[in-house]
């Protein structure tokens, strides 16, 4: 009689285990959205991540045009100083985009 107690016990401390280690469906998601800045010819920050359909938006801050490019997959048109563009990436993977007035500007995203 002493098995059914000590049986309820263990398995409720290795529940309580399980939950403490986060399960897969509490596990944390990528957000829906990003916000990138250009500024001091950079992208701000460079590496960013968005769940598979998630929004990235980018905001140019310089003074010089600049674009965010990845050929086929990303393309916000020349920016000015002061206009954003907002871009949908529906397919998972790792991309590296690039400034098309100043190839030495790059990032990544991360669509999960």
């Amino acid at each position: 009689m002493r098995t059914r107690p000590m049986l309820i016990a263990t398995l409720l401390s290795a529940t309580a285990v399980l939950s403490a280690c986060g399960g897969g469906s509490d596990a944390p998601t990528a957000p829906a959205t990003a916000t990138v800045r250009i500024a001091g010819f950079k992208f701000k920050p460079a590496n960013v991540t968005v769940k598979a359909g998630g929004t990235v938006r980018f905001t140019n801050d310089d003074r010089a045009e600049h674009t965010a490019t990845m050929s086929g997959r990303l393309d916000t048109g020349t920016l000015r100083m002061g206009q954003s563009k907002a871009v949908v990436l529906r397919r998972p993977g790792t991309f590296v985009y690039r400034c098309d007035f100043h190839p030495f500007m790059t990032g990544e995203i991360v669509v999960k």
